[in-house]
């Protein structure tokens, strides 16, 4: 929870809340911050490819059969087609939480457009993506999928990624396509494609 200016040389993934900005519009009893490493808490019907530097086809696969196996029957969206404009999950982003109660009632947006949360994600170890962006997006309750509107305003300093959103919710780290072709393939995939 920040007070005064956010820490710009922090190099953890880390969400801060501005409660001076909140407490100007909203009483506030409790502030809670959470950070899960990973996104298996935040699993819906839609599949989603998965984005890795050192990802194979074949580990892939093998992922999207473990996830299949722990939806216990709940019915799933196929996999999208590696040609289709979709968006794509870094392996090791993981989801930050911000969530400020009033007296039990969840306090998600204020009534005037400011920034509520500032959101830092570590990117050192995840692939620059080649035909896309990094861009950070909540999780949609209501269709339990990532969602791919109302997305933070998003900028890259040195290795972090840093959103500014003006509601609170849980967010994670997505490649939008900025093409026809899928941003989680790599060079050599690409390479020995178009060798054909």
């Amino acid at each position: 929870m920040v007070e005064g200016s956010i820490p710009s040389d922090d190099q953890h993934n880390s969400v801060y809340i501005s409660l001076t900005e909140i407490c100007r519009q909203q009483e506030v009893s409790h502030v809670y911050l959470t950070i899960y490493r990973n996104r298996k808490l935040f699993i819906g019907s839609k599949q989603y490819h998965t984005y890795d530097s050192g990802f194979t086809l074949a580990q892939e696969g093998a992922y999207i059969a473990n996830n299949e196996s722990s939806l216990n029957g709940q019915a799933i969206d196929d996999a999208p087609s590696r040609c289709m404009r979709q968006i794509a999950l870094p392996r090791r982003s993981p989801v930050l939480s911000g969530t400020v109660l009033n007296n039990g009632e969840t306090v998600s947006q204020l009534s005037n457009a400011n920034i509520m949360t500032v959101l830092r994600f570590d990117i050192t170890n995840i692939l620059s993506p080649l035909h896309g962006r990094f861009r950070v997006t909540w999780w949609d309750t209501q269709r339990s999928e990532w969602s791919t509107e109302d997305q933070c305003e998003t900028t890259t300093e040195r290795s972090m990624i840093v959103a500014r959103c003006q509601h609170l919710t849980d967010f994670t780290l997505i490649v939008l396509p900025t093409t026809g072709v899928s941003p989680h393939i790599s060079l050599p995939q690409r390479l020995f494609a178009s060798a054909h």
